[in-house]
């Protein structure tokens, strides 16, 4: 198996996670998950620097629970 990408910015990690979860609102299953708000999810996502650790480790579960295959609900 071949290991992602490294994460670059918060657009990598948005995009990861929109391929992951297309049709879920994953901003909330991540702002969830980390214990922030949701203004603070969007507003690391948007940046072009590494989100910070409490979103890296979220995004993380959120992608070892499953994704695609709709185990993760909103």
């Amino acid at each position: 198996m071949i290991a992602p990408e490294p994460l670059r910015s918060g657009q990598d990690l948005a995009l990861r996670l929109q391929a992951a979860f297309p049709q879920q609102d994953w901003v909330a299953l991540l702002a969830a998950r980390a214990g922030e708000s949701r203004d603070f999810v969007e507003w690391h996502l948007q940046e072009e620097a590494p989100p910070p650790a409490v979103l890296l480790r979220a995004a993380a579960a959120l992608l070892g629970e499953g994704g695609r295959d709709g185990r993760t609900q909103p």
